[in-house]
């Protein structure tokens, strides 16, 4: 689960770089991890970017 944790904090500050809305990669990111518990950064980052752009 922490390392998990770390994931999520990776994907998340990956995608505020990017350019995203905190707010918004923060819901996305809390779904996506919820959703899959086990998912990379990487995987994390790929769905949410699917998700943040329509």
């Amino acid at each position: 689960m922490f390392a998990h944790r770390g994931a999520r904090v990776e994907a998340l500050t990956a995608l505020i770089t990017l350019g995203f809305n905190q707010k918004a990669a923060e819901k996305v990111v809390g779904s996506l991890c919820d959703e899959n518990p086990k998912a990379s950064v990487e995987e994390i980052v790929k769905l949410a970017l699917k998700k943040l752009t329509g």
